[in-house]
């Protein structure tokens, strides 16, 4: 269809959808974003607002969940609530959300407080499934354990509780760390520069990242923190546990 020159009307909702369906599958956010950015600004309103939405979902997706609370924020302010109803739900709960990945809890209840309002006044079933999906994350979201972590000569040296460990430099392991005190979520392509020092190709580099990631994770688990340290997310990989740098520099 997207590729049907006769059906020029269709391709915005078609290009969503096929976004919708990468995002679904959650591993290439890539694609997604390549996607959505290939769908120019539009005169109809409902379209555009989706649009934006869209776009400010792939910034949180990105790993950059400051930046997405801050679009939302000047997003909700620019729209009005009555007429454009879906939308400034939709974002407030997208901002819900993110609001829980940032662990401002209250912020998050604070928003499901406000959208039951909207859920219990709509006819429709997407909006319940919505907020019930950002209450569940929100019931199920764990205490973070945090790790201390000192940068000495020749390791890094982890701390949880009464268990500690080490991590020595310029090992793989070591490396991916790095990259996890930079940033909580790490995509795959700079996983494969910094690990591999070489542009991401999946079919050739999956099996070395991922066997790095297991590398790690084997070693965060000494610690004994209660849950896996790192999960897969969206197409990369996110640091569970709160990394507490006490001294020297990345």
């Amino acid at each position: 269809m997207i590729a049907d020159p006769q059906a020029l009307h269709l391709h915005v909702k078609a290009k969503m959808f096929l976004a919708y369906c990468y995002d679904l599958e959650g591993a290439d956010i890539a694609s997604c974003k390549q996607i959505i950015d290939s769908i120019p600004d539009s005169e109809d309103r409902v379209t555009q607002l989706n649009v934006e939405l869209w776009r400010i979902k792939i910034i949180r997706d990105s790993g950059q969940p400051e930046a997405a609370e801050t679009q939302l924020k000047k997003f909700i302010a620019k729209i009005d609530p009555k007429r454009d109803w879906y939308a400034y739900f939709s974002a407030k709960i997208l901002l819900g959300g993110v609001f829980i990945l940032l662990g401002k809890i209250e912020e998050a209840q604070s928003i499901i407080a406000e959208t039951q309002k909207i859920v219990e006044a709509s006819p429709f079933r997407t909006p319940k499934v919505q907020l019930k999906a950002l209450e569940e994350k929100l019931n199920v979201a764990p205490p973070v354990p945090e790790f201390l972590c000192e940068q000495g000569i020749r390791s890094w040296r982890l701390s949880f509780q009464k268990k500690s460990i080490e991590i020595k430099h310029q090992t793989g392991a070591a490396k991916l760390f790095e990259l996890f005190c930079k940033k909580e979520w790490v995509d795959k392509n700079l996983m494969a520069k910094k690990l591999l020092k070489k542009e991401y190709v999946p079919t050739e580099d999956d099996n070395r990242i991922h066997f790095q990631v297991h590398t790690l994770r084997k070693i965060l688990l000494e610690l004994e923190a209660g849950s896996d340290p790192i999960s897969f997310e969206d197409g990369g990989y996110r640091m569970i546990p709160r990394l507490i740098i006490r001294e020297g520099e990345i």
